[in-house]
């Protein structure tokens, strides 16, 4: 009689079982052809449009020499031979130019990205053909039951097969390329560096002093403190208050330009009646109109007695910035002063090698230590929760390239009749629209975090940049990687997680799904 029972209910629970794998294996088909479709369809758009711009660069280089290759055509000492007229002369010159000819020519920077692009192409060279050649027929004939791009990838690996033993060998061989590349792109660059210093530009002896107390707030003082441990110092100036100045120096400027504008509209139709100027009005109103040319011609004038009196008393003014610069005779004592501790107390004459004069930011030289502090706490809050409130458009974004889950979620059901329109148009949606929408939410991070390092009050633009650099890592890491991995394939498995222990295994079988999005992002 048991044995009876058992069988009928092994009977009645077989088509059962039999219905969930059919829709399992379905549901696995479908989402592998709409991964295939959205990776195609990612990269038939960028490849049009990377052809498109191609070809627009091509046509402007030759219509627009001077704005595509000014190096070539001003006057200047160090002049390199133009790349000629042809289509892809260009591509010529840049591949047979050589890193003495960069560094001379478009300076250290330019020299600097070029090994950085050079490096990686090295390192891709390598890992490329292993990976064509070793990793994916390895995981394609894994058999773990993946068909399209996911065959090929490691979820098609058995835990415990032995394939795995090749892609732990691999992840070592990728490792040593990289550092063993990125070590001889570093010691090559190191030499022109050294070329670089040992030009003996002036900011190159020149150190930067912040929070001077105020006993020592005059170039006087300053170089008294320095010349009693250094025998080289040459000279010591402190910042100071020149926001009037700037304002009627900005005034001046615009002046200066609207006459030269008056002047060349003049001189190209001389016929014409000549332009006037409202002087002495607010806006359209009051005020009285006199020839353009003579009006800001005397405005300048005045403006130039004004810029020359605020000089000179800014120049005679003893209140000083609590921030200043030392300069050496020597890149030696330079180099040894911006890296010691010059007192006892802390948060005072504090010292870094300087930026350049045209680098400078002078408004934040006017913060102390304690603003300074205060203002990078508040930022910094700032900083963390922008990241953590950015997660929320990231992870809807991240979420629509799975639309077969996302439209079994409550309230977005809705999703399901778009997708069934049409493979292309879902294949868009999956590939090409997420990493658009998701590239236009991180193009204005770099402003805001700029925005954020001039707040923070650091001194310098090449600083704010790299203040900006690592808050933008900061959210790339936590925004493009953790939030796009974990949106991606929460929203496939959210619904066959029972209890807290299943849910890792859960969304380690469902993450590798997501490389599709990681491809197309790239």
């Amino acid at each position: 009689h048991c044995s009876v029972v058992k069988g009928e209910k092994e009977r009645k629970s077989l088509p059962a079982t039999s219905s969930a794998t059919s829709t399992s294996a379905a549901a696995l088909a479908a989402a592998a052809m709409a991964g295939l479709s959205a990776f195609i369809t990612a990269l038939v758009i960028n490849s049009a449009l990377a052809v498109i711009f191609t070809l627009l660069f091509v046509y402007l280089r030759r219509k627009w020499p001077l704005i595509y290759e000014p190096r070539c055509h001003i006057n200047i000492p160090k002049r390199p031979d133009p790349p000629g007229n042809g289509a892809w002369s260009w591509l010529t010159k840049v591949l047979h130019t050589s890193d003495d000819e960069f560094f001379e020519y478009a300076g250290m920077d330019a020299l600097t990205v070029s090994l950085y692009f050079r490096y990686g192409l090295k390192v891709f060279s390598i890992l490329l053909p292993l990976g064509l050649v070793l990793l994916m027929p390895v995981n394609a004939t894994a058999g773990g039951g993946l068909d399209d791009l996911d065959k090929i990838s490691l979820s098609n690996v058995e835990e415990s097969s032995y394939r795995m033993v090749l892609h732990l060998i691999l992840s070592y061989v990728f490792s040593f390329v990289a550092i063993y590349y990125l070590n001889e792109t570093y010691r090559h660059w190191i030499k022109y560096r050294l070329i670089y210093l040992s030009q003996a530009s002036l900011h190159h002896r020149t150190i930067f002093v912040q929070d001077v107390p105020i006993n020592a707030r005059s170039a006087v003082a300053l170089r008294r403190k320095f010349g009693t441990m250094y025998h080289d110092v040459q000279g010591a100036v402190l910042g100071f208050d020149t926001t009037k100045l700037e304002e009627v120096t900005a005034e001046r400027d615009e002046t200066l330009r609207t006459l030269e504008h008056t002047t060349a509209v003049i001189a190209l139709n001389p016929k014409k009646k000549r332009p006037v100027a409202r002087v002495d009005g607010f806006l359209c109103f009051g005020g009285h109109k006199e020839d353009a040319e003579q009006a800001y011609t005397h405005k300048l004038q005045e403006l130039n007695h004004k810029v020359a009196n605020l000089k000179q008393q800014a120049s005679n003014s003893n209140e000083y910035y609590a921030a200043g610069f030392v300069t050496f005779k020597s890149m030696t004592s330079a180099s040894t002063a911006a890296q010691i501790v010059h007192t006892h107390r802390p948060m005072e004459f504090q010292t870094r090698s300087a930026p350049e004069p045209r680098d400078v930011y002078w408004p934040n030289l006017r913060l102390e230590a304690r603003s300074r502090l205060i203002r990078t706490i508040l930022v910094t809050c700032f900083t963390l929760a922008l990241v953590a409130f950015w997660a929320i458009p990231v992870a809807f974004v991240s979420s629509l390239t799975t639309l077969e889950a996302l439209s079994r979620t409550d309230g977005l059901s809705w999703i399901a009749d778009v997708v069934s329109v049409s493979p292309v148009l879902q294949g868009f949606l999956e590939g090409f629209l997420p990493t658009l929408a998701l590239i236009i939410f991180f193009a204005v991070l770099p402003m805001i975090c700029l925005a954020l390092a001039k707040a923070e009050g650091t001194p310098a633009f090449s600083w704010m940049d790299i203040s900006a650099f690592k808050k933008l890592y900061l959210f790339f890491v936590f925004n493009v990687f953790f939030v796009s991995l974990i949106a991606g394939s929460i929203f496939q498995s959210i619904s066959e997680i029972s209890d807290v222990s299943s849910a890792i295994t859960l969304l380690g079988q469902a993450i590798p799904k997501t490389g599709i999005f990681f491809t197309n992002y790239v």
